[in-house]
């Protein structure tokens, strides 16, 4: 928590971002974990199951965000948005995931580096079988609750 704030208020100092990231992920993991435990033994198909996995859709878009502020921080060039022509800030490693989750794919931020790249295709690998696996679940058990 301490390096999360003094990442905020000295968004120079790469150990402190660096340190506050990696200590995110954890949380964001065992979230993410949780609530997909509750999707998958889930009975019912309501209202709390449509929003948990919405939700999970959202956390895992934000666990790789940090992991792209951290590559980022390493590697100045890991990554370029090409309307600026500079290195990304946080705000648009934001967007990049979610787009990356989505597979959407505008091409204005770009992963110029291996891990960047690497991270980028895991992401979008994710936010298919995300959605094929989550659909598939959800309908298999509305199917048995209409049976």
């Amino acid at each position: 928590m301490v390096c999360a704030v003094v990442s905020f208020f000295a968004p120079s100092s790469d150990s402190a971002t660096i340190i506050s990231q990696v200590a995110i992920i954890p949380a964001q993991l065992l979230m993410t974990i949780a609530l997909l435990r509750y999707i998958y033994t889930s009975k019912v198909v309501n209202a709390n199951v449509m929003m948990t996995a919405i939700t999970v859709y959202i956390f895992i878009a934000a666990m790789f965000t940090p992991l792209y502020v951290i590559v980022s921080r390493l590697d100045v060039n890991a990554f370029v948005d090409n309307g600026l022509g500079v290195a990304p800030q946080w705000q648009q490693l934001v967007y990049f995931s979610f787009v990356t989750l989505a597979t959407l794919g505008y091409g204005d931020v770009l992963p110029l580096n291996a891990w960047a790249r690497s991270l980028a295709t895991v992401e979008g690998m994710l936010g298919v079988l995300y959605i094929a696996l989550i659909m598939g679940r959800l309908i298999g058990v509305y199917s048995q609750e209409r049976d």
